[in-house]
């Protein structure tokens, strides 16, 4: 695992569920996530404590668990919101990543399937998009749409598009098969 490609949140979220969370875990993750290493004792610590269910709450307790609930509640209503990236931002994102239209015209499509786009690839488009990675994963895992202009030039009813994969569309492209590697194995 790369440690530059893995967040702190998901380093502590991946340690939080090991099923171990005893000295040899921990001193794993310190060893691979060093920058982490004061979030890691600190969750460590409140992963080994003692917590006794027998004991009824205290009003501080409830208020503090109420006010958690809202705040997680509230942080579900504003992830649900759908963000909508302008054709605009991918024209410029082409030009940022240095990669045909053509390729950023399958974004904004959303005809690219998820799982095929490299982590590294995905934060640069939503950086050079100017939103965050669970947005643009979230626009992408939208149905896909065709293109507006090919329903009032098709003699036939148009069909709904299908994802494809990075790679293929990339290739479809005619980006070079070194250009391809690069973005493929994050040597850009």
């Amino acid at each position: 695992m790369k440690n530059q490609t893995i967040s702190r949140a998901d380093v502590l979220r991946d340690f939080s569920v090991e099923l171990d969370t005893g000295k040899d875990t921990l001193l794993r993750y310190l060893t691979e996530f060093p920058e982490y290493a004061e979030e890691l004792v600190d969750l460590s610590r409140e992963l080994a404590r003692e917590v006794d269910d027998d004991m009824p709450l205290t009003a501080t307790d409830v208020l503090s668990v109420e006010s958690a609930m809202e705040r997680f509640r509230t942080g579900l209503t504003q992830q649900i919101v759908q963000v909508n990236i302008s054709p605009q931002r991918f024209s410029a994102a082409a030009k940022l990543l240095n990669l045909p239209k053509q390729v950023f015209i399958a974004f904004g499509g959303r005809r690219v399937d998820l799982a095929s786009i490299p982590l590294h690839f995905l934060n640069s488009l939503a950086e050079s998009l100017q939103v965050t990675t669970v947005q643009l994963r979230n626009f992408l895992t939208q149905p896909p749409q065709a293109p507006a202009s090919r329903s009032y030039k098709a003699e036939v009813k148009p069909t709904v598009p299908t994802r494809t994969s990075f790679e293929k569309i990339l290739r479809d492209a005619q980006v070079s098969e070194e250009r391809i590697q690069e973005i493929i194995k994050g040597d850009e």
